[in-house]
This record gives C-alpha cells, sequence and structure tokens, in this order.
C-alpha cells in the first residue's frame, strides 16, 4: 500500500480575505473567471454554494447575522450608530470578512496514475467537506470547489466564522480568532482532518497519507501555498525549455550537416560544368584537328556516356 502527501492550508496575512476586492480575486481564481491556457472552467467540479462566490458569502451574513443586527440597531439611541449592511460594513474595516481552506489528498504523481478517477476523488474531498462542517460548526461553508486542472486535485472551501456571547457591538459577528484557534489548527485541520483523509484514500485508492512531520502544527498559508504552486510551474517550465534547447542544438547540427553536403555537391556541379563547357568548346571548334586532338576528344565522349 502507497503513502501519500497530504496539506490543508488557511488563508492569512497576504492571502486573507479582508475586503470585497480579496473575496471577489478568491472567486475570479477559484471558479476560473477569466480567460487563461494554464486553467480549465471544465474541469472544476462545485460541491457547494453556486457560481456567484460573493453572493454565497453574503447569503451566509444574512442568515447568522440579521437577528444579531437586529438586536444591536434596536438598542442605539443614536442613528450614526446604526449598521445598515452588515456585510457593507465589515468589508471595511480590514478585517478577515471570509475565510479559505485549500485542502489536498496526493501531489502530482499521485494524479498523473489516478487522473481517470476524478468520480472517486470527488467523493473523497466530498466526506472531508462534510467533516470540516462537523468539526466546525460555527465555520459556515459559502462555497467548495474542486480544482481537477492543475498539477494535483485539491478543495477550495471559502465561509464565514462566526463567533458567539460578545458584549461589545453584536453580540454574533464575524470572528477568525474565535473559530481557527491555534488548538483548532493543530488538532482539527491537521490531525482529524489528516486522519479521515488517510482513512478514505486508504478505502477508496488503496493509499495511506504520510505521517505530519514532528513539530509542524499547521501548513502553510494559502499565499504561501500559490506560491509553492507558481514555483512548481517555473521548475517544470526551465525543464521544458531545456528540453526545448537541445532540441535546437540538434536541429542546428542537422542544419550544418546538411549545408556542408550541399557545398560538396555545388563544388561537384560547377567541376562538371566547367568540363562540359570545354568538351562543347572543343567539340564546335572549325579548326581542322590534328589525330591527337581527335583522340582526345572521343575519350572525353567516352567519359561523359559514363557519368
Amino acid at each position: 500500500m502507497g503513502e501519500i502527501s497530504f496539506s490543508n492550508h488557511i488563508s492569512n496575512k497576504k492571502s486573507a480575505i479582508n475586503s470585497k476586492a480579496k473575496l471577489a480575486g478568491v472567486a475570479k481564481h477559484n471558479l476560473r473567471k477569466y480567460h487563461s491556457q494554464d486553467y480549465s472552467r471544465d474541469n472544476i467540479t462545485l460541491l457547494y454554494g453556486t457560481t456567484n462566490l460573493m453572493q454565497d458569502v453574503k447569503n451566509v451574513y444574512r442568515k447568522e447575522f440579521d437577528a444579531a443586527l437586529h438586536e444591536y440597531n434596536a438598542k442605539q439611541t443614536r442613528p450614526e450608530r446604526r449598521i445598515g449592511d452588515y456585510f457593507e460594513h465589515v468589508s471595511e474595516t480590514e478585517q478577515d470578512m471570509a475565510v479559505e481552506v485549500i485542502i489536498q489528498c496526493g501531489d502530482k504523481k499521485f494524479w498523473e496514475q489516478n487522473s481517470g478517477d476524478k468520480i472517486f476523488m470527488k467523493q473523497v474531498y466530498k466526506q472531508l467537506l462534510l467533516k470540516l462542517q462537523e468539526y466546525l460548526p460555527d465555520f459556515k461553508v459559502a462555497n467548495a470547489i474542486i480544482h481537477f486542472d492543475e498539477a494535483s486535485p485539491h478543495m477550495h472551501i471559502v465561509g464565514v466564522p462566526v463567533g458567539r456571547g460578545f458584549k461589545r457591538g453584536l453580540s454574533t459577528k464575524v470572528s477568525k480568532r474565535s473559530v481557527f484557534t491555534p488548538q483548532v489548527l493543530s488538532e482539527v485541520l491537521q490531525d482529524k482532518m489528516r486522519a479521515d483523509a488517510s482513512y478514505y484514500m486508504k478505502v477508496i485508492f488503496q493509499q495511506e497519507v504520510r505521517e505530519k512531520k514532528k513539530g509542524k502544527n499547521h501548513d502553510l498559508s494559502v499565499a504561501e501555498y500559490k506560491v509553492a504552486k507558481e514555483e512548481e510551474k517555473i521548475e517544470k517550465l526551465s525543464t521544458d525549455k531545456i528540453g526545448l534547447e537541445a532540441d535546437i542544438l540538434v536541429l542546428k547540427h542537422r542544419k550544418s550537416t546538411t549545408q556542408k553536403k550541399l557545398d560538396e555537391l555545388d563544388g561537384e556541379i560547377e567541376s562538371s560544368n566547367i568540363f562540359l563547357n570545354s568538351h562543347a568548346r572543343i567539340s564546335g571548334s572549325t579548326i581542322n584537328k590534328s589525330p591527337m586532338a581527335t583522340h582526345c576528344i572521343n575519350i572525353l565522349d567516352i567519359f561523359l556516356e559514363l557519368l
């Protein structure tokens, strides 16, 4: 039974979704809403939500925060302190308005050997999504999609972390810190999800997930993950470039050899032309030919017949 890699990444720092522009960028990438030779809109699978990720997130906001927002606004005596649209309000505060989790089972080598098993890989990610929702009930999933158009399949999950019991502001509000604690990052996103991934991959693909490296509580951030992917792409392009350069050298050598042969043929043709012209002058001369000259001409005629 083989072993495969497992990784679980969460958006933070540079990849944090802390504005509508960032959320729109995530939607554009995840749903392939642009033209690129590197990606294919036909090779992705939507597991949860719709093709309008922005609206999916807004729907979660309304469902989870409308009651708390109404309660908060009812307590405000000053109109300017009331919040009209909580989604718009949070998008202007530079806090994490949503969180993205990227889960990947297997690497490029594994997928090259199993690229025809998309339906089975879909089931693995579907079960992992259900497990994530079970472990983190306050991480409200808005959208989940599988990418099959890259080196190895992986799942993008975008959701809203919901914090409860606050004394200031809304009693229920967006709070990444409340949901994604250090304990959750280590015990849930890594240990439990890794064990679940290993179970499903073993049942479906007869592959086990390699154990986590000692002292590693969480994997790369989404930003670091995407940088790593770009480095893989650059490495592949470099390898392709070396191969093309080798092909060019072979073609240049063939061209040089061919040119040399052409030059040799040109020399032979030129020598033959000189010989033929000389023969024509001798044959067409009106001067009386001596026996010796006639003998030479006859030898030339015989030689030309042999050419």
